[in-house]
């Protein structure tokens, strides 16, 4: 939750630029957010193996 305030702060501090993965003053509020998605997409790929291989054992 930290860094959602810290983009925030950013957002305030520079108004002038939209916020870009190639923005310098963003790369660690980007870094959290790629995390996150890695993180979720993991977990869906591990859950949708995990029901296919439930579903295929059981016929």
């Amino acid at each position: 939750m930290q860094w959602r305030i810290r983009s925030r702060g950013s957002r305030k501090e520079w108004p002038h630029q939209p916020l870009r993965s190639d923005d310098p003053h963003n790369t660690k509020a980007n870094d959290v957010k790629n995390a996150v998605a890695v993180l979720m997409a993991l977990i869906v790929l591990a859950f949708v193996v995990f029901a296919w291989f439930s579903t295929a054992s059981e016929g």
